[in-house]
């Protein structure tokens, strides 16, 4: 059983550093984090200084909870749940102006891949109930006994952090709320394959190709990467 949760404790670890130091090299080729987090690893495209830190925070974290009966630990693990649930309920305001731009802009929602069932009360209810376990998480730190200001101040220090470096990019950039007739639904948009790519791709189906080499001594690895890459993401 232990061989088990240790196994499961280091895949959650090795997704962790990847998803973040991914998140975190994205930022940077933004230009919403710094250049240095933009940097890869020559020969495998690592982004090594992402993952760096990535990893620090990590050690960090394993090393506080040695270290003073777990307080660094418990901060930090505050930190991240409150900032993770900020993120989710400004994903609801999010979807909540995207179907709102679209349907100022003249879109049709039948044009839209994917929509959320019963909108727009789904996104409020996710963002209400967003909002009752940030006041149950004070109202557990506050009736804890013996009472303690830095529970409290332990379980929403990510409020502060979330709005101040919101606050920072806002200033810093001089950026203003996006009015409903200025929103891109355009750049980025994936477009539905060609028949061209869909013929290329059922070809590839019928054809026994072992290798990519081969595939692309045939002269339709192009063609078909696009058809793949379309139908898929």
């Amino acid at each position: 059983m232990n061989a088990a949760i240790l196994i499961a404790v280091v895949s959650a670890g090795n997704t962790s550093v990847y998803a973040s130091s991914r998140i975190l090299f994205a930022l940077a080729k933004n230009g919403q984090a710094p250049k240095i987090f933009a940097t890869t690893w020559k020969g495998n495209g690592v982004p090594l200084s992402a993952m760096c830190v990535s990893v620090l925070i990590g050690f960090v974290a394993f090393f506080g909870s040695i270290f003073g009966q777990g307080v660094v630990f418990t901060w930090l693990y505050n930190l991240i749940a409150i900032c993770n649930l900020l993120i989710y309920m400004s994903q609801c305001l999010v979807h909540i102006r995207f179907r709102l731009g679209w349907v100022h802009q003249g879109n049709s929602l039948s044009d839209l891949p994917f929509k959320a069932g019963i909108f727009p009360y789904t996104s409020i209810f996710a963002f209400l109930m967003g909002c009752l376990i940030v006041a149950g998480e004070g109202y557990v730190a506050a009736t804890t006994r013996p009472f303690a200001w830095a529970n409290i101040v332990a379980t929403y220090i990510g409020i502060p952090v979330f709005f101040i470096l919101y606050g920072i990019w806002k200033v810093a950039k001089k950026t203003k709320l996006v009015p409903y007739s200025d929103m891109d639904f355009q750049t980025g948009r994936s477009q539905p394959p060609s028949d061209e790519e869909i013929a290329a791709l059922n070809e590839l189906e019928r054809t026994d190709v072992k290798t990519w080499k081969e595939l692309g001594a045939r002269g339709r690895a192009l063609k078909v990467g696009r058809a793949v890459h379309r139908v898929v993401f």
